[in-house]
């Protein structure tokens, strides 16, 4: 509602920047109109990529940004004085056919402002001879004098597979062509039009940032009661589900029903994010797409426009790629497992471990795929700035091997730590012993496993040193229940007791979701003179063992006494 509120104060604005988009893109043109100022020509291009085929260079001719042709050389003359046919170092060559290009589209040449730079009517390229050498002629019928553009080399012919007759053939139609549109793209008409595009995509681009503004607003007071909730999380612990469970499981309770918080907290953390990523470099492109796109619409900053998709805004577009790769990714996988939980709980006896147990491995599997996309990008960037990728991964395999041999205890608590994950030994919520601590496990990882013991100790174990594992509290627990009754009973009749007295706790509601089992297994333990000794077990849920046994106790207690079977001697 409250954005519609908004979207509903803010139609009179937009209808107003749509009407003017409309109108910027309607405008009449015409050579009439007042000229404004053009652009002082670029003399400075970027450098031109340079490929090597066989023992030849080849760099590209550019004009207003345009590759038009390739010029090659030996790559043993490509950078000194060369032989006949190839008198200057290539990139001087390159430098001296566009500025020979440039001069002949070039108003500047001539007194009057809007003066054309030759007709296009009588613009002649013609192939020539000086010096036993062909050359590329420029010439028309009426202000351009003849001259040279071009000597044709012959490794320019062969880079291009043509003969050499057959290659000047050719640069003639691409020259001229080439000419002719650098001079359509100065016109008054032509300029007069880009203009009114780039001021209808400025507004256009307004309109669109002010359409995005109030779900940005939206995204970040959601990330504002995010932050709230998750302060609350850690200051206030949730209570124990069961006010009457021993502290060993009131203590699994909180840490499982907090991580559980965490873990719902986090879903929604990682969604948010994602959306508040996608609105913020959404805009980023938004405005850098349009100014790439003026840029490109104008023969003056067009080579600009070239170096900016090339390198720049490819940049910018791996980062944002890779970025919104892995937020999708987060958020696939917290969705993933909470399908996977939703799926399977019904059929688990313990689904809250299940739940903490999945989060565990989303994070592992968001690691992976964090490492994985962060690499791609790396290689990406690498090949977009033409870094050979080759000696990088000599270098990675060289450091990594150095690192390999000086972290050994780290790659074997790593290695553990996913063994301990496949394995399913234990997780969060779990009260464990593994020779040095004993507790619940609070925090664990691929490298260390966190657990608080008595007096809130809390002990962090490198899952390195952990060799022996005693889980007390995965799927199920028992409670090994011992009595000695006198010497006299009848021991029959006390075991069936015990049996009826644990299957009616079994059916009682208070009880019934603890035991899962209420007889595993029951006979005599010892014989002596003072009495003969009972042991039962009975199977519960995990961590339940200890007060399944003091309410089984008490009733047994009073069970025997109505049935006047003495306990011990008495």
């Amino acid at each position: 509602m409250a954005f519609l509120r908004r979207f509903r104060l803010r139609l009179p604005i937009i209808g107003v920047l749509a009407c003017m988009v409309a109108l910027a893109l309607s405008l009449p043109f015409s050579s009439a109109t007042a000229q404004p100022s053009l652009p002082t020509p670029l003399t400075e291009l970027p450098l031109p990529s340079t490929l090597r085929v066989g023992n030849l260079v080849a760099v590209p001719v550019t004009l207003d940004g345009y590759e038009l042709f390739r010029i090659a050389s030996s790559a043993a003359t490509s950078n000194t004085e060369g032989k006949k046919g190839d008198k200057f170092p290539l990139e001087q060559r390159v430098k001296l056919i566009e500025n020979e290009l440039y001069a002949i589209v070039d108003r500047a040449r001539y007194p009057q402002y809007w003066q054309r730079g030759f007709d296009p009517k009588t613009l002649a390229i013609t192939v020539g001879k000086r010096k036993n050498d062909l050359v590329i002629l420029a010439r028309d019928g009426d202000k351009l004098r003849e001259r040279q553009v071009m000597l044709v080399a012959p490794e320019d012919a062969e880079y291009n597979g043509r003969s050499l007759t057959q290659w000047a053939d050719e640069l003639t139609k691409t020259i001229k062509d080439a000419l002719l549109q650098a001079q359509k793209e100065r016109a008054p008409d032509y300029l007069l039009r880009q203009v009114q595009w780039a001021v209808g995509l400025f507004l256009l681009s307004i309109l669109v940032r002010w359409m995005l503004d109030p779900l940005e607003r939206s995204a970040i007071a959601e990330w504002e009661r995010l932050k709230q909730w998750r302060n609350q999380l850690e200051a206030e612990p949730p209570p124990p589900t069961d006010s009457n469970a021993p502290p060993i499981a009131a203590q699994q309770d909180r840490v499982v029903a907090n991580r559980e918080q965490l873990i719902v907290w986090e879903r929604q953390r990682n969604t948010n994010i994602l959306k508040r990523r996608l609105l913020e470099w959404g805009q980023l492109f938004l405005w850098a797409g349009m100014i790439t796109w003026i840029l490109g619409r104008f023969p003056w900053t067009r080579s600009l426009h070239v170096w900016l998709i090339e390198q720049p805004i490819a940049l910018l577009a791996i980062w944002f790629g890779i970025n919104i790769a892995i937020r999708f990714s987060t958020v696939a996988v917290d969705r993933l497992l909470k399908a996977i939980h939703d799926t399977e709980t019904p059929l688990l006896v313990n689904s809250q471990r299940q739940i903490v147990r999945l989060a565990t491995f989303g994070v592992v599997i968001k690691g992976s795929i964090v490492f994985a996309l962060y690499t791609i990008g790396i290689f990406l960037a690498l090949e977009t700035l033409d870094i050979p990728i080759a000696p990088v991964l000599a270098s990675v395999g060289i450091i990594g091997l150095a690192l390999s041999l000086g972290s050994q205890s780290f790659v074997k608590d790593v290695v553990n730590g996913s063994l301990i994950l496949l394995e399913d030994q234990y997780a969060v919520g779990d009260y464990i012993d593994v020779g040095g601590a004993e507790g619940v496990v609070e925090n664990m990882n691929l490298r260390i496993t966190q657990i608080r013991g008595a007096g809130g100790r809390l002990t962090t174990v490198p899952n390195g040193n952990i060799a022996t594992i005693h889980n007390h509290s995965k799927e199920w627990s028992r409670l090994d229940f011992t009595i000695e009754v006198a010497p006299d009973t009848d021991l029959d009749r006390a075991m069936k007791i015990m049996r009826e007295v644990a299957e009616r706790m079994q059916k009682d509601d208070d009880w019934e979701d603890k035991i899962i089992e209420p007889t595993s297994a029951i006979g005599v333990q010892r014989i002596n003179a003072q009495g003969v000794q009972i042991l039962m077990w009975i199977k519960t849920q995990p961590l339940q063992q200890w007060q399944v046994g003091r309410e089984y106790s008490r009733r047994l207690k009073v069970a025997f006494q109505q049935n006047e079977i003495r306990i011990g001697g008495a």
